[in-house]
């Protein structure tokens, strides 16, 4: 059972923060003047409308032609959608295409219980012949699903080490997202509740005991 919240009306300064500020995100000084005044409130709301407005409600795969000399092609899952207006903001001026192909809830490896369409991906890479490719996914829970054995762990990193080499060999350049593979066994409900009972900390992290 899923629950989805719904925001009826979104604030001035959440869509101004969205769709105007976050273009200046480039510059180190101006982000950090933005960032500081957001509060937690603002924060959550920002991530409710990305969320409905680039993930939940944006099902049209971007091909989009630019004045730069360079291809460009996107792959994952629902995390990736959400990223294209950064994408085509910090790209402005060097792309000559953005293509897209997403597969929702995938993990995209073999091995994996979300690794699905995989060979529909390899299809897309090889046909698209990009320079450049962005790869974002977020893990997904059968990355934490503990394997049966050494020999099934090695055999799951070196399936991810071969997706990343096919990449890297049909681009001039491979970009993975450091979310993708940075918090192994991120529990977001878990995360969600200690923000409940314990408050924000100043950087959004909270302090977790490691068994």
């Amino acid at each position: 059972m899923f629950l989805i919240i719904s925001l009826q009306q979104t604030s001035d300064i959440t869509l101004d923060i969205f769709h105007n500020q976050s273009k200046l995100f480039w510059n180190s000084t101006k982000r950090e003047e933005i960032t500081r005044n957001i509060s937690p409130d603002i924060s959550a709301e920002l991530g409710f409308y990305a969320w409905e407005d680039r993930c939940l409600n944006n099902e049209v795969l971007l091909n989009e032609t630019g004045t730069g000399n360079l291809s460009v092609l996107l792959l994952g899952n629902s995390h990736a959608l959400c990223i294209i207006p950064g994408l085509q903001s910090a790209l402005k001026g060097i792309y000559s295409n953005i293509t897209t192909f997403f597969v929702g809830a995938q993990t995209p490896f073999e091995g994996f219980k979300n690794g699905i369409k995989l060979p529909e991906v390899g299809k897309a890479v090889k046909e698209n012949k990009s320079d450049i490719i962005f790869l974002i996914f977020k893990y997904l829970n059968d990355m934490d699903e503990p394997g049966n054995g050494l020999q099934d762990e090695n055999a799951k990193i070196q399936a991810m080490q071969e997706m990343i080499d096919f990449l890297s060999n049909n681009s001039k350049v491979l970009f993975i997202s450091e979310m993708d593979f940075e918090v192994f066994a991120f529990s977001s409900l878990k995360w969600a509740e200690d923000v409940w009972r314990n408050g924000w900390s100043s950087d959004y992290s909270v302090k977790r005991k490691v068994s």
